[in-house]
């Protein structure tokens, strides 16, 4: 495996102005996913060493780092093999006792997965998203915002780039300016074959790649409606923490499609037709602001608990639904008012959360705050109506539809959470530096807004086993109802996920090849004995097919089918008469009311 080294000269760890460790990755060997590393660190005196891999990852809330896939790691100094042995108790630690002062060079490959199975995939033949943490370690004894490093990177001839690090679209090969470890690590790379770069306001890019040439065909109007999310997000949140940033989009059926905020980028993975397939991607237009609203929810304004200062110490997020369930209710805010999604569907996306939370039973023994706790548990939840999972997320936007919404009222519209985030996400003190919150400032920040038990709020809805809060509906003007025919909405969520969502009628999901991935607890299909994992095989005596279904659901007639699960074939009975439904927000009233006046432009 070729590799990229720089030279050093030798260089004194702790003094006035010590020469960084240094980064360099070749990340050419696209065929197999490999990432190979040489990391220079200057060590001024022989003796024991402690280094650690990246454990805690900003942004992720968890234990992420993927220690195992590193692999063929060996140290020497000056030459000369350097023993090592992994922490028994800390497998992201290792120990070394150096023989004597001068620079350690650490060399490593990154086994990037080539496969789903092996994990999100970040590197195809096409493009790459080369993440800092994956491929570097750090001495245990330094706070990772006081390490100076330099990275660089070679990627395939002909490829660009793009990353907070260095401005504009960047070749093949780039040696990035030094930067502190925090700064480095929070600094993603794209690259790609097919890349193209398009300004949203000064100083904010939008950088996009693509597995083909044709799929960066984004239209002036498609541009337009992100430079108008950017617009509006700048009117709610005011000056910004950063003084550039690039949103780093790919388009990709291969690569992991994923969100990932950062304080100067995002990363933003989304179906290869994000643009070209416009109509049928409106369940993924919210990425892109959400994670832009992370910059000040989240990377400038952050959980005390989550203010770490190495990647060793845990994380404890207590306080996501603020983190989390707020930039979700921004991102939908951001989608309306820019236009990115129309008002009608981003109503149907809410009527389709509400519904959920209507009746999921989840609540009815945990709490919305307890949710949090789920970003460290092991995600496998066959139930997660009853289960929970990561709920923090979307019934954490219910709980904020309601503050807003109940603002609105109480200040007969002249206040809302506008206000909220105007002041609470100001961006007055270093914003080099984030700035912790706790929740007592939160309460005192709602409470500035408009008087009025906050706490009790927060209390009731948050900390407390509450059925997420839909008053919103009624106080924005609005009604929850079903229709039998799936609106757009609905239809590019059912796309996305790539399921048929039958969850309010029969109470089933299905997947491709009639393979069952959810079953709502207690809903008819639930009671006929269907579990996920169930295999679809007949209906009605003829083979199973989605439009089969569809059909005889509408019939308003019992369903019998035929199944195998775990290896066992039998017939099921699922007694539903009541047709296809589908959840909508209709309007109560004829005057504008609250949830129109959440989705006005500024």
């Amino acid at each position: 495996m070729k590799r990229l080294a720089l030279l050093l000269a030798p260089a004194l760890v702790g003094a006035a102005d010590p020469l960084p460790i240094t980064i360099a990755v070749d990340a050419t060997d696209v065929a197999h996913g490999i990432v190979a590393v040489t990391e220079t660190l200057p060590i001024d005196r022989a003796g024991p060493l402690t280094l650690r891999y990246p454990r805690w990852i900003p942004g992720t809330h968890r234990p992420s780092g993927p220690i195992a896939r590193v692999a063929g790691l060996r140290f020497t100094q000056a030459g000369r093999p350097v023993a090592w042995h992994r922490d028994v108790e800390d497998p992201y630690s290792v120990h070394l006792d150096l023989p004597a002062a001068g620079p350690l060079v650490a060399r490593f490959d990154y086994l990037a997965p080539t496969d789903g199975s092996q994990g999100d995939v970040t590197m195809t033949p096409a493009m790459t998203i080369l993440s800092w943490h994956t491929v570097s370690l750090y001495p245990a004894d330094r706070a990772v915002a006081d390490l100076r490093v330099q990275a660089s990177a070679v990627f395939p001839a002909g490829w660009r780039s793009a990353t907070a690090l260095a401005p504009g679209l960047s070749g093949d090969r780039v040696i990035y300016p030094a930067v502190s470890y925090e700064t480095l690590v929070d600094s993603p790379v794209l690259a790609a074959r097919y890349m193209r770069s398009e300004p949203l306001a000064p100083g904010i890019r939008l950088n996009i790649a693509a597995d083909r040439a044709e799929q960066l065909a984004a239209t002036p109007t498609q541009i337009m409606l992100h430079r108008q999310m950017v617009a509006q997000a700048l009117k709610i949140f005011g000056p910004p923490p950063f003084d550039h940033y690039d949103l780093l989009l790919w388009l990709s059926d291969t690569m992991d499609n994923q969100g990932l905020e950062h304080r100067r980028s995002s990363e933003n993975g989304v179906p290869a037709g994000y643009f070209t397939q416009w109509p049928l991607m409106a369940a993924r237009r919210n990425l892109l602001a959400h994670e832009f609203t992370h910059a000040w929810n989240g990377k400038y304004r952050r959980p005390a608990d989550l203010s770490t200062t190495d990647y060793a110490q845990p994380m404890h997020g207590d306080l996501l639904w603020l983190y989390e369930g707020q930039t979700r209710f921004w991102d939908y805010v951001l989608q309306a008012r820019s236009g990115l999604v129309s008002r009608q569907d981003t109503l149907d996306g809410l009527a389709r959360i509400a519904a959920f939370y209507a009746v999921a039973p989840a609540f009815d023994w945990r709490s919305i705050g307890d949710t949090t706790a789920d970003v460290v548990m092991t995600d496998a939840r066959g139930w997660p109506d009853y289960q929970g999972s990561s709920d923090y997320y979307e019934a954490g936007k219910l709980v904020w539809l309601e503050a807003d919404q109940l603002i609105r009222e109480r200040t007969a519209g002249r206040r809302s959470l506008d206000d909220f985030a105007r002041t609470f996400f100001a961006a007055n003190g270093d914003p080099n530096r984030a700035a912790p919150y706790t929740r007592a400032d939160v309460v005192a920040a709602l409470q500035a807004v408009t008087p009025y038990d906050w706490d009790g709020f927060l209390r009731t809805h948050v900390e407390e086993a509450h059925r997420p809060p839909l008053g919103w509906i009624e106080r924005g003007g609005y009604r929850l109802a079903f229709i039998d025919t799936p609106p757009p909405y609905w239809r590019s969520i059912e796309h996305r996920a790539g399921v048929i969502d039958l969850r309010h009628s029969v109470g089933l999901a299905i997947g491709s090849g009639g393979t069952v991935r959810e079953v709502a607890w207690n809903g008819p299909a639930f009671r006929a004995g269907l579990a996920p994992g169930a295999a679809l095989l007949r209906i009605g005596g003829r083979p199973y097919s989605n439009k089969a279904l569809l059909a005889a659901i509408r019939r308003r007639q019992p369903v019998t089918l035929t199944v195998r699960q775990l290896g066992v074939r039998r017939t099921v009975t699922i007694a539903w008469t009541g047709g296809l439904r589908y959840p909508t927000l209709v309007r109560a009233r004829l005057a504008p009311a609250g949830l129109d006046m959440m989705m006005e432009p500024r």
